[in-house]
């Protein structure tokens, strides 16, 4: 144990003395401090960060796959054409593109766009476990999963008073006594109901997030529901991302998320603007 360590042990056993707990048990609470579990997708996003300089003419997409799989260390998972499969992406697309100094994932976005020709676009998403899930969206789309995003804030709105009433203060300032004249008037016209503004927040997203892949637009990658002041979402990992980004993804030293520099919302822009968060920053309007 190196004395750094040792001097660590001793703080945390005397501390835990105090509260009375057993000083043989500092040194295993410690231990397991410094083993704490590093989510695998933080780890992936890492990988993916980092920059590299590049050239490739008329390359074999496997190829290049294969190539920043190696260059990252991630594990990825391609959706590739292949028998059972007439959607996905090309082995024998032909790849070319330069790039220096650019992040590992802003090229695979690069070579996405080169690699694949469907309507709806070819993205990256991440399974729980870290592994990187790459190919069309509508391949995609088979692993959605729910999750519930609280927007209650969203709903709240601050009551208008249109008229202040009448307190009587010239006639206290006279001597005179007095009280109020007027009851405060409120404006409630025009009021959207607690329901109708959640359905404007659904249709915001639903407009701006992947419009094609939502089943109110026909889409069959997302579904979206209103219920007792959350929206249940049932969409894959690449929607999810763009509604409130990622809670692991790196920061710098500032504790800014880290920027790959594309402007392409499905797979970067996300990461520092998500969309529910966009929608919190806005004023209130009635």
């Amino acid at each position: 144990m190196t004395t750094r360590r040792r001097i660590r042990s001793i703080v945390i056993a005397s501390v835990l003395v105090g509260v009375g707990l057993s000083a043989a048990a500092a040194p295993a609470l410690a231990q397991s401090r410094a083993q704490r579990p590093v989510d695998p997708r933080r780890d992936a996003a890492e990988r993916l960060l980092r920059p590299m300089t590049v050239s490739f003419t008329d390359a074999r997409a496997q190829d290049v796959m294969k190539f920043l799989a190696d260059f990252t260390g991630a594990r990825f998972d391609v959706a590739w054409i292949d028998d059972r499969n007439a959607d996905g992406l090309d082995p024998e697309a032909l790849v070319s593109l330069s790039v220096t100094d650019m992040p590992a994932l802003a090229v695979l976005q690069r070579v996405l766009k080169q690699a694949y020709e469907g309507f709806d676009g070819a993205t990256w998403q991440f399974a729980p476990d870290g592994e990187v899930q790459v190919g069309p969206k509508s391949r995609l789309n088979q692993y959605a999963v729910l999750k519930i995003y609280d927007i209650m804030d969203l709903l709240f709105r601050v009551t208008d008073f249109n008229e202040v009433p009448d307190l009587g203060l010239g006639e206290i300032t006279q001597g005179q006594g007095g009280g109020s004249q007027s009851d405060f008037q409120v404006e409630d016209r025009n009021r959207l109901t607690e329901d109708e503004t959640a359905q404007r927040i659904i249709d915001i997203l639903i407009a701006n997030i992947e419009p094609e892949q939502w089943l109110d637009a026909g889409g069959d990658g997302a579904s979206i529901t209103f219920f007792n002041g959350s929206l249940l979402v049932r969409a894959p990992d690449y929607i999810h991302r763009q509604i409130v980004g990622y809670s692991f993804w790196p920061t710098d030293r500032r504790g800014r998320s880290v920027r790959v520099g594309e402007g392409d919302r499905s797979t970067f822009e996300e990461h520092e603007a998500p969309a529910v968060a966009d929608q919190k920053k806005q004023p209130k309007q009635n």
